[in-house]
């Protein structure tokens, strides 16, 4: 994996972290159709061409699942 796109996951976890945990919202379930339809909109770091929903990279579950959490949050 390149050191740019190692860079880029690192902020995204890192910006996407809350400043106080006790002050996140308790999580909603969020369907898989709504992950999906986020992740097509989001471009994969690693395949730069492909959304995250299309990529084949081994990074993609982790950007899911993130993605998820976030929906989960409400954020």
């Amino acid at each position: 994996m390149s050191r740019v796109a190692i860079i880029m996951f690192a902020a995204l976890l890192l910006l996407g972290a809350p400043a106080d945990p006790a002050s996140a919202q308790p999580a909603k379930p969020v369907s898989d159709d709504v992950v999906h339809e986020v992740a097509a909109q989001l471009r994969c770091v690693v395949c730069q061409n492909l959304s995250v929903a299309d990529s084949p990279s081994e990074m993609d579950p982790a950007m899911s699942e993130r993605i998820r959490r976030e929906l989960e949050r409400g954020s």
